[in-house]
């Protein structure tokens, strides 16, 4: 059964046979959508909601343990809850059509000798009403999260915070995340680990996609393109884990999980300050190009010491990262998916899209049944002062100082007035006004981001041949948690391998790579010592397949065992091989000239160009400068006859296109 999301703020008829792929026009709208398969997420109740709400009562037991009053403002709260997990379609309209803005009172009293508090609920369900408050950032502030957000990453962040200087930092962080260009850079590196985790985790046509894609592709992107990369995967997964628990999953402050977050954020700053910021501070000053998050972060606090960020600032956001990235998004891509399983000709509609590579209507597809099982019910706010809302309406609210406001983005995305036939299941809606993505002043900080990583991971999953349920029962387990654990789909096996990589360059055998490199046969046969090719073979595993650090060494290394393998080449026989015998090389310089140019340069630098740019997918140009500057690879005197014997070639576009 789906756990509820009580405070999370920033993202995000079984089908058992082979789906029929059929050609033809674009449909855009279906009228009858099943629901996940769990029937208690059917929209099917008769219940009376208010009434239950209302007429909900604590157990009684004895007054010096519990105060009644306490009791029964609880058991008004876990109903409110209750019904948004289990029923969350018919609870939101009797809302809607009753009782918009719904109120359970809250009750002071004393639990085991101890003053305790229970706020009082008001649930926003209208779309203009989510929107009122959720636009007046100063009267509905986000204090609910602040006290654990700031126990766990050890400063404010601004997650947590209104109107401070923690909050200011949010468009130099935006401006870090991402430039004009890099959400192309993001869309290839999700496909690339999707498609990687896919192949080497799909078994005897069978894959568990939240046990081994849906977490991975965002942890992979914090890792490759945020730049936080972590000492091991599991050690991240576990971060992430313990601190969205505790941040957005945890309404009635459970210790044991908010001391679990805690450590988390203890293990995260003593990773970041020790060794995460003093390699990558080390690596750039060696001419590393400020090609992730954390590095665009580090230069500017060291550019612009006034307006960068600094000291803990730098970690803070740096966690925030993780923070806000992989648990959602795994929620995201897994929810979509078992919409669409249950939707056998809208899944199909998708796949279709999918194989003609027409991203937007796919993208609208994925977003429309994300609508049919958000990934937060709503967002939850602290009433500062007395606020009126839904004023000149029959629904006119003034929602009380210390109130616990309950904005249900999901509920609003429902709202007849706004989304006109909402049960039905179309992808012409306007989806600017979703708010799977947050809305307002506290609207997700990659939102971009989110919007070109959730479809792309969903439509590799979707791509592989015959991708269906394993039978009629299969449906997320979140095994007692508030994540999804596992979600268990079939495929046909012949689906894998044919998978097209991203790159021409992804997929190749070790071989393949050595040939690159000038490590292949016709190297082979000059080696003295085998054992600088298996050294290299090893490196390259690293490369493609190694943790973070694993992946730095190797890429190090490289070239050196480059150098170092083929040392008894005379300068003719390296020139040749270079020439003659590496395809790369070729491809890079058809013309012969430009070609003998290129490999008459060291063989320390075209190996540690070729590293840097195929295998560590780093642009030409800064491949270039990493290796002749960072490495130091060329001299001086090098550096200049290579720009001159390449003047003709704009910004070293002869090094690969972008």
């Amino acid at each position: 059964m789906k756990r509820l999301s009580v405070l999370a703020v920033l993202f995000i008829a079984a089908c058992t046979s082979t789906p029929h792929r059929s050609s033809g026009p674009t449909q855009t709208q279906w009228k009858e959508v099943n629901f996940p398969s769990s029937t208690l997420r059917r929209p099917s109740s008769n219940v009376d909601y208010i009434r239950e709400i209302e007429s909900a009562a604590g157990k009684k037991i004895a007054k010096p343990i519990a105060t009644d009053a306490v009791l029964d403002a609880k058991a008004r709260m876990e109903k409110i809850f209750e019904f948004a997990r289990n029923e969350p379609n018919t609870f939101f309209a009797q809302m809607r059509r009753e009782r918009p803005i719904f109120s359970a009172p809250g009750a002071v009293g004393k639990v085991l000798g101890k003053d305790v508090a229970i706020p009082t609920i008001y649930l926003v369900t209208r779309y203009s009403d989510v929107l009122q408050v959720l636009d007046q950032n100063t009267k509905f502030t986000v204090k609910p999260y602040a006290k654990i957000m700031t126990a766990t990453v050890g400063s404010p962040y601004m997650l947590g915070n209104d109107n401070t200087a923690a909050n200011a930092e949010k468009p130099g962080m935006r401006h870090s995340l991402y430039g004009r260009n890099d959400l192309n850079k993001v869309r290839r590196i999700v496909r690339q680990i999707a498609q990687r985790t896919i192949k080497e985790n799909a078994k005897n046509g069978t894959i568990d996609i939240a046990k081994h894609v849906g977490r991975a592709v965002p942890l992979g992107l914090n890792d490759e393109y945020f730049g936080f990369n972590p000492p091991n995967p599991e050690a991240m997964a576990r971060w992430s884990k313990a601190t969205q628990y505790a941040f957005f999953h945890n309404p009635f402050k459970d210790k044991d999980v908010e001391k679990d977050s805690i450590q988390a954020g203890n293990e995260m700053r003593e990773y970041i300050t020790n060794v995460l910021v003093p390699a990558r501070t080390t690596e750039l000053a060696n001419g590393r190009p400020a090609n992730d998050t954390v590095s665009q972060i580090l230069k500017a606090s060291k550019a612009h010491a006034k307006h960068g960020l600094q000291g803990e600032r730098i970690i803070a956001n740096i966690i925030g990262l993780l923070v806000g990235s992989v648990e959602t998004t795994t929620a995201a891509i897994n929810q979509s998916i078992q919409v669409l399983m249950e939707n056998p000709d809208i899944m199909n509609e998708a796949i279709r899209a999918a194989q003609r590579g027409d991203e937007e209507t796919f993208s609208k597809i994925v977003w429309e049944a994300l609508r049919f099982d958000p990934v937060n019910p709503w967002l939850a706010r602290y009433a500062e002062e007395d606020v009126t809302i839904a004023a000149g309406t029959d629904r006119e609210t003034v929602i009380k100082k210390g109130s616990l406001v309950l904005a249900s983005t999901q509920s609003a995305m429902w709202d007849e007035e706004v989304f006109p036939q909402p049960d039905s299941f179309n992808i012409d809606r306007d989806q600017s006004k979703f708010m799977h993505l947050g809305y307002g002043y506290h609207r997700c900080l990659g939102d971009d981001i989110s919007k070109v990583m959730v479809p792309e991971t969903v439509k590799q999953i979707l791509l592989l041949d015959g991708i269906r349920k394993v039978d009629a029962t299969s449906v997320i387990d979140q095994k007692g948690g508030p994540f999804p654990e596992s979600y268990v789909l079939a495929f046909n096996p012949s689906a894998v391998a044919p998978i097209a990589p991203a790159d021409a360059e992804e997929g190749k055998d070790e071989n393949k790579i050595l040939d690159g490199l000038g490590l292949g046969k016709y190297v082979i046969t000059r080696i003295t010592k085998m054992e600088k090719r298996d050294e290299a073979l090893f490196s390259i595993r690293k490369v493609l397949t190694g943790n973070t650090l694993e992946k730095r060494k190797a890429i190090y290394d490289l070239p050196l065992l480059v150098d170092n393998a083929m040392k008894d080449f005379t300068p003719a026989e390296k020139i040749d091989a270079c020439l003659n015998k590496n395809p790369r090389s070729k491809e890079a310089f058809p013309n012969v000239v430009d070609r003998q140019n290129y490999c008459s340069i060291r063989i320390d630098f075209r190996g540690c160009y070729f590293v840097h740019r195929l295998l560590a997918k780093q642009s030409a140009y800064a491949s270039y400068y990493h290796c002749a500057y960072g490495r130091n690879f060329l001299t001086p005197a090098e550096r200049a006859q290579f720009k001159q014997n390449f003047a003709h070639l704009d910004n070293f576009y002869f090094l690969g296109l972008e």
